[in-house]
């Protein structure tokens, strides 16, 4: 097993970004693709220009020294009624000396014009050094986790060379006593049989550590998670120990938990973003709770205004994803708000079935998303069926994978249909349990409390590979939300003390931004 002493050491080399590479980092706008080539092709348009200007100067037009003494004779000449000498065409004005001006003028601003120029592209260049610094440190990482493998594997081939002496002493014994050779050959048999086990999940834990390292958010990311989760704790933990913690008491700690989710999904998106998020990006967080069927008898009139692309017999509804607007929040351009005002109450179905074997082809009837993170949990992960980094593919997949109707599909299509005003472009579902993340065994898996939604309004949340990595370092972040909707859950009933209750579809939600520290309002 790989040290945490060594990887801290890997993570703590001098490969710490200055203040100006931090500085140059801040100037998103010069780091957009076309900037760097519009820049670079200025340079010789500029030294063009300055040249043209400058020889334009030095053609300038000037007396000759002989038009010169005669228009003084002519000044000193005293003046007649002859009519010709004024007339004169040799007589030369005085130059022009507006034009020398205006050049050297243009002289002075090509030049300026070309060490903002040539300064800008600086700043990218070093903004690209403090880049390959982040990328030195992860590449540092993991040759640190690959030597402690090699350790691990040089001791593994010590381990062949004793069996292959054991075997050695075996066949001696087989010689002097034939009785024995079955009982040997066994026993030899079994150690190899363990050697290649050993073997094998040293091969599939160096995949998991390649992974986990390929996918690791910029070094700053987790510096800066301390800043993260701290206030978070300082607001939940308070509220967890008060045994008489009032509703709006704990509801203020879910949404300050929430901020912690929002700041920490900023930090992993900075690594497609060269200088930090684009001010534009809008991201956003809500919590579903799961309520079965058997609990909302009593509120069918209520289920019937928020359920969502559901077309089925209420026998075939196992249980619902009840959106909570109050237990949300978002970042934008205008600042923080909690709750989220762009939601309104929603439930989701989960069907008793949740996929069916059609024409010999395995199709779901659970809709991706939310729910179908809810019911597969580890399969979801395994499959990418957590993440989609384009909600307008939903309903093709629909279409493709799903057992549902055609109205259905239309439904889910309408209401991912990309526009200007469309928040939820890019979306990732993670389920609320305490069940490890990839659990080895199906039996310790546990019915999740909900799911966790993060979602933006464009297309690629968390990358390609970050969503995994995001997960298990925000863990810390499940496990006081999880205390603390345990906790709402004994506030939230109609006289049925431990059970949920559906959001009405018509709910006034208050806002209630928490005043958070600098460390998470900061972007």
């Amino acid at each position: 097993s790989i040290e945490h002493a060594e990887l801290e050491a890997a993570l703590r080399e001098n490969l710490e970004t200055t203040p100006r590479e931090q500085w140059c980092q801040s100037q998103s706008r010069l780091r957009t693709p076309w900037m760097g080539g519009l820049l670079a092709a200025l340079i010789p348009v500029l030294v063009a220009l300055f040249f043209l200007t400058l020889n334009s100067l030095d053609a300038a037009p000037s007396p000759s020294p002989g038009s010169r003494a005669a228009a003084d004779t002519a000044a000193a000449r005293p003046a007649t009624a002859d009519t010709s000498v004024a007339a004169d065409p040799l007589a030369v004005d005085p130059p022009d000396t507006d034009s020398p001006r205006l050049r050297i003028l243009g002289l002075v601003l090509l030049g300026g014009t070309f060490v903002a120029v040539v300064a800008a592209l600086g700043i990218r260049q070093t903004a690209d050094a403090a880049d390959r610094k982040d990328i030195a440190r992860k590449t540092q990482l993991f040759t640190t986790a690959l030597g402690v493998q090699n350790e691990a594997l040089r001791k593994l081939v010590a381990a062949e060379s004793k069996v292959t002496r054991q075997m050695g002493q075996a066949v001696t014994v087989v010689l002097d006593s034939v009785g024995e050779i079955g009982g040997s050959v066994t026993t030899v048999q079994q150690v190899v049989g363990e050697i290649d086990g050993k073997v094998q999940k040293m091969g599939e834990g160096e995949e998991v550590l390649h992974r986990i390292v390929k996918t690791l958010a910029p070094s700053w990311a987790f510096q800066t998670f301390d800043a993260i989760f701290e206030p978070a704790e300082g607001v939940a933990l308070p509220v967890l120990a008060d045994p008489d913690a009032s509703r709006d008491e704990i509801v203020h700690a879910i949404r300050a938990v929430l901020f912690g989710y929002l700041i920490a999904v900023q930090r992993f998106e900075a690594a497609n973003w060269t200088f930090g998020p684009a001010p534009n990006i809008r991201y956003a967080v809500n919590v579903m709770v799961c309520i079965p069927a058997a609990e909302v008898v009593g509120e069918r009139e209520t289920l019937q205004s928020t359920l969502r692309f559901w077309d089925n017999p209420a026998e075939d509804l196992d249980s619902v994803l009840d959106l909570r607007p109050e237990l949300s929040a978002a970042i934008t351009a205008a600042g923080p708000a909690s709750p989220d005002p762009a939601l309104t109450p929603l439930a989701l179905p989960v069907p008793v079935r949740p996929s069916v074997r059609v024409g010999g082809v395995l199709r779901y009837r659970v809709l991706p998303g939310a729910p179908f993170a809810f019911v597969y949990q580890d399969k979801a992960r395994e499959l990418g069926l957590y993440r989609y980094p384009d909600s307008a593919t939903l309903a093709q997949w629909c279409r493709d994978k799903g057992d549902f109707t055609q109205e259905i599909c239309q439904q889910v299509e309408d209401f991912f249909d990309p526009h200007a005003e469309q928040n939820v472009r890019s979306l990732v579902a993670y389920p609320l349990s305490r069940t490890p993340i990839a659990a080895s065994d199906a039996a310790d898996a546990t019915v999740p409390l909900g799911v966790l939604n993060l979602h933006s309004n464009h297309p690629g949340l968390l990358g390609s590979d970050r969503s995994e990595s995001f997960e298990t370092v925000t863990y810390p972040l499940k496990l006081l939300m999880l205390r603390l909707l345990e906790r709402l859950r004994a506030h939230d009933h109609l006289g049925r003390p431990g059970q949920w209750i559906l959001t009405p579809h018509d709910a006034q939600v208050p806002s209630d931004t928490p005043d958070t520290p600098p460390e998470m309002s900061a972007t």
